[in-house]
This record gives structure tokens, C-alpha cells and sequence, in this order.
């Protein structure tokens, strides 16, 4: 074994010895095999792969002009080709006059398109660019820009213009003699402790004490954003009405019934089809016949469910869509308080 010029025998590796190929050209060690098997691998996924990718991508991605430029090559080798073959045969078989040839080319449609392609490619002409298509944001900016100002028609929703913007049912939760149904508790003097306020916001995690001393038809401020639509004149003169859907389970008296008030405050009257209160199960002395008597001073669109046993907010919401008979179905949490103009947006 003669020595190679690097200093090592042939077949020796700094590994160790490498087992000679035999005649054949097989190897005859596992390893050896292992080997060739991994550089037959790499060397399609090198080498052979991408080669053979390109030339797909070359005939994928070629022109309109060359393929048109490719068929009226050929089409010109066929008239060739029938020539040659008349000339051949003796004056046997006709041959082809130039206005056959062309009308030829023309029947298999590549006439035009072979002077059109042989054109381009002579003048080089650039593709013409394709314009981008217009964005969603581009699209909702010029339907916010370009909406026309809608001129206000017969309504079939639209409170009359007397009516009060706070009270467009009108007074609710009165007395006959005027006073309300539900008496305030004595607001606390001064400023509450710690103690006070830990004990306050007990179970129901706001303040018991001051919402129990708050009048149910407060004034609320206007928090919509600048640019949100304001006045019945913004939104469509025909909208379908709701039944407004209340779950609660212990809530206390002062936020159900300034729930309540407020819906019937700043709804319209002909968008508010009903109120339904669905009871789940609840404990609470104070939502038994003290309830019931408040809810004899509303308007008539109160309906009062009461579940046998605690269910859960969705199965209680479930019942409550199925004692709606309104257009649609609006859930509401049993301590909130609507602003002006809640409604017509969402419907």
C-alpha cells in the first residue's frame, strides 16, 4: 500500500481503515455503504432537484409571445413538409399556395398572435404593469368620504320632538300621588372609612351603601367618542325593536331597578318592544313581593321569569330568548345604566 502525499496510506482514514470497494464497485463494510447511500442523497437534493425545478419554472413561467412564436415555427415546418412531399410525389399532390399556408395559420389561431409576439420580442416592448388592487381600509375610507348625507324620511322609530331626551317613556317608577316606588336610603355623611367601604362593597363588589342613595333616573354624562353618530337623524328610518333581557341572581334592588328605569329613560318607545327579568334561582328576601310591587308602576312591557333553581347565566339567558317576542333579543347585565342613543347603533 503505497502511501498517499498527505502523509496516510491509501484507503487509511484518520477514522481508521476503510474497507476496499471490490470489483464490482460495491462496498463491503456497513459503513462504507451508509456512505455513498447518503452522498447519492445529497447530491439530488443539491445538484438534481433544484436543476430539474428551474426547468419547470422556465416552462411554467414562459411567455404568451414564445409559446405563440413556438406554434408558428411549427406550423411553417408543416407547410415545409407538404411542399416537399407534392414535389416528391410526382404533381400528384397539390401544393400549398401562400394564401393556403396563411389561411392554414389562421384556422389554428396563431397568426395574429405570431406577427403580435415576433413584434414584442423584436421592439423588446416592457409587460404593461398590472394596477394593484385597492386595499379594505381604501374601500371603507371611500365609502365613509363619499356616503352621501342622508336626508331624514318617515320614521317608523323616532320619538316625537316634544318628547323629554331623559324620559322618553315619560315618568316611571311613580306613585299615584307622585312619589317615588322606591325609597332612597340616607346618603353617608362625610367621607367613608376603610372599614366602611370594605364592609359597603360587600358581596357585590361596588358600593351598596351609595347606590342604594342614588336617585334611579340620574343624569349620566355623554362618553361617546367625537366622531360617533349622534341624533335620530343619523341612522335609518326603519329599524326593528328589541326585547331587552335582564339576568339576575341576588342582585340588590338599587342597580335592578336603575337598570330598568334607564332602559325605559333613553329607549325609544317604538324600539323597545318588552323588558324580560329572569330570576335564577335567587335567595334574596327583597326580590320577592317588594319586586313585584315596583314592577306594577312601569310601563306595561315588563315581564317577570322565575326559574325554580339557579341554572346559570346562559341557561337563564336561554329562557329569557324563549319568553321574548320582539324582533330581536337584547342582553343586558343587571347593574348597568344605558346613555343616550344606545340602541339604534347596534340594530
Amino acid at each position: 500500500m503505497l502511501p498517499r502525499p498527505g502523509g496516510r496510506p491509501r484507503g487509511v482514514r484518520r477514522g481508521g481503515l476503510r474497507a476496499p470497494h471490490s470489483g464490482g464497485g460495491s462496498c463491503l463494510d456497513d459503513g462504507c455503504v451508509v456512505r455513498c447511500t447518503w452522498r447519492r442523497v445529497l447530491f439530488c437534493l443539491v445538484v438534481a432537484v433544484p436543476f430539474v425545478h428551474f426547468g419547470m419554472l422556465l416552462t411554467l413561467h414562459a411567455s404568451p409571445a414564445t409559446v405563440a412564436s413556438a406554434v408558428v415555427h411549427e406550423v411553417d415546418e408543416l407547410v415545409h413538409k407538404h411542399d416537399a412531399a407534392a414535389a416528391n410525389s410526382g404533381g400528384d399532390r397539390q401544393r400549398l399556395r401562400p394564401n393556403d399556408a396563411l389561411a392554414f395559420r389562421s384556422e389554428l389561431g396563431v397568426d395574429a398572435a405570431g406577427d403580435r409576439a415576433q413584434q414584442q420580442q423584436r421592439q423588446r416592448l416592457p409587460p404593461t404593469p398590472t394596477p394593484p388592487p385597492p386595499s379594505i381600509i381604501a374601500n371603507i375610507a371611500a365609502a365613509v368620504v363619499g356616503k352621501p348625507k342622508r336626508v331624514a324620511g318617515p320614521s317608523n322609530w323616532r320619538p316625537p320632538p316634544d318628547a323629554h331626551p331623559e324620559q322618553l317613556h315619560g315618568p316611571v317608577g311613580l306613585r299615584a300621588d307622585g312619589s317615588p316606588g322606591f325609597a332612597l336610603r340616607p346618603a353617608p355623611v362625610g367621607e367613608m372609612s376603610k372599614e366602611e367601604k370594605v364592609k359597603a362593597h360587600t358581596p357585590f363588589c361596588f358600593n351598596k351603601v351609595i347606590s342604594d342613595s342614588t336617585p334611579l333616573d340620574r343624569p349620566v354624562p355623554d362618553v361617546r367618542h367625537e366622531k360617533c353618530p349622534r341624533g335620530a337623524d343619523s341612522f335609518p328610518d326603519t329599524l326593528p325593536n328589541t326585547s331587552v333581557v335582564f339576568v339576575f341572581f341576588n342582585e340588590p334592588l338599587s342597580t335592578l331597578f336603575r337598570s330598568i328605569v334607564s332602559v325605559f329613560n333613553r329607549t325609544p318607545p317604538k324600539l323597545l318592544h318588552e323588558i324580560i327579568l329572569v330570576d335564577d334561582g335567587s335567595s334574596s328576601e327583597w326580590l320577592g313581593q317588594e319586586l313585584e310591587d315596583f314592577l306594577e308602576l312601569l310601563p306595561d312591557k315588563v315581564k317577570l321569569v322565575r326559574m325554580e333553581k339557579r341554572e346559570g347565566l346562559m341557561a337563564a339567558r336561554v329562557n329569557g330568548a324563549k319568553a321574548a317576542t320582539g324582533d330581536t333579543i337584547t342582553f343586558l347585565d343587571s347593574h348597568i345604566e344605558c346613555n343616550k342613543e344606545w340602541l339604534p347603533p347596534p340594530l
